[in-house]
């Protein structure tokens, strides 16, 4: 029920979720480009991050960000990450 009822709350915020995750994007984005490259992105996230998070650990979780391997992750593929870990 918890569950049910956490879904229905968070998909109604859907859209007020999104630009806050993409608020977050533009910080973690110190270049500016429009997408995130792993250096820039672990820097972001080691400063904003409470404990410590080895280069290797990160490296999983920019592989899940950047959905089609390309490198970089864009705002698109940032976002929908975000969503999919908030409804699984």
């Amino acid at each position: 029920e918890f569950s049910t009822c956490y879904l229905n709350a968070f998909l109604s915020q859907k859209k007020m979720f999104s630009e806050s995750m993409r608020d977050a994007f533009a910080y973690f984005d110190s270049s500016g480009d429009g997408y995130l490259e792993f250096d820039e992105l672990y820097t972001s996230f080691v400063d904003a991050c409470p404990f410590d998070v080895s280069k290797e650990a990160f490296e999983g979780i920019f592989k899940k960000l950047d959905s089609n391997g390309d490198g970089h992750v864009t705002v698109d593929e940032f976002v929908d990450f975000l969503l999919k870990s908030q409804l699984s």
